[in-house]
């Protein structure tokens, strides 16, 4: 679980850097019997850094066998590559960081675009399993590179940078495969889901995938105006 491990360790971080953010506005005039506020938000932040990982921990756990994997290669598909490190220990600060950001940013963004299936069992859903997870994450150049990850309205603008996707019934795709299969690759599901969003919107559109060997139908969907 080098990968989930490594995540749990950027998540825990990400959420320490939410904590900084929130309370940072008041540090510098308020305080406490003549404490600054500032000097109470590094106990704060790890408090809420322990939480999160916790709950990014379980969240990991309930997904299916293959997502640790599918998680890995996206990741190194993308550009946080030449910030990643197997061993959380040796990225260094400022990557480890940046890292936690963006990924906060990125994936709040996505969890909330998508709260009706995100965290939801595999057996009802595509998105929140390894071929789902994959997918969203060969996305993130194309979403995150105009996006100012300290803005306050951050998450807001990647979720518009996803609007032309955000009626994907994920709930309809049980035909395709949770983990990856000898004939369905996770980049299938990608590229069908790419196609959509280069489609900026355009409704009525048929959303079709197919097992690229049988020619099987697995999803087809008729997507209404938005």
């Amino acid at each position: 679980m080098k990968t989930f491990g490594n995540l749990a360790g950027v998540s825990a971080a990400t959420f320490g850097f939410c904590g900084v953010a929130a309370a940072a506005e008041g540090a510098a005039t308020a305080g406490t019997g003549g404490t600054p506020w500032s000097w109470w938000i590094a106990p704060a932040a790890a408090l809420m850094a322990l939480g999160f990982a916790w709950y990014f921990y379980k969240k990991v756990m309930e997904a299916p066998e293959g997502t640790e994997r599918m998680v890995e290669i996206a990741i190194r598909s993308s550009s946080l590559r030449f910030k990643w490190n197997q061993d959380a220990n040796q990225i260094p600060q400022v990557n480890l960081d940046y890292i936690a950001k963006s990924l906060y940013v990125y994936w709040k963004a996505v969890s909330e675009l998508f709260s009706t299936y995100w965290g939801k069992k595999p057996k009802d859903q595509r998105l929140f399993c390894a071929i789902g997870i994959y997918a969203m994450i060969r996305f993130y150049d194309m979403v995150m590179g105009q996006i100012d990850i300290t803005a306050a309205d951050a998450v807001e603008k990647v979720k518009s940078r996803f609007s032309p996707i955000k009626d994907i019934p994920w709930d309809k795709m049980q035909a395709l495969p949770a983990t990856v299969k000898t004939t369905f690759s996770p980049d299938h599901l990608f590229d069908a889901v790419n196609t959509l969003w280069q489609a900026d919107g355009k409704r009525p559109y048929n959303l079709k995938i197919e097992d690229p060997t049988t020619k099987k139908s697995l999803v087809d969907i008729e997507l209404a105006p938005i």
